[in-house]
């Protein structure tokens, strides 16, 4: 139900804004690794798009966040054409 949620909250978002946060899968096998992409982040008080991802544990440290979130900042900034892009870790 929770992700059923997620991917119908993503899809609004995407039709809205022109972005969302995508399913990221191996591409020799289509296996799904998790998610990566934007959703609105209030910052400094302007709403702007925040690069976010998650990636299964078992796939970490193989550079699949990384190519994620390049992709992710390159859809932002060529083709949305956003001003203003923002990103957070927590430990």
């Amino acid at each position: 139900e929770r992700s059923r949620a997620f991917v119908a909250r993503q899809q609004a978002h995407l039709v809205a804004h022109g972005y969302c946060r995508w399913k990221i899968t191996l591409p020799e096998t289509g296996e799904y690794l998790g998610f990566c992409g934007a959703e609105h982040k209030v910052l400094d008080g302007e709403t702007v798009p925040e690069i976010g991802w998650w990636i299964a544990p078992e796939y970490w440290g193989k550079g699949y966040a990384s190519e994620a979130a390049h992709a992710a900042f390159g859809h932002l900034w060529n083709q949305v054409r956003v001003r203003r892009i923002t990103s957070c870790a927590f430990p």
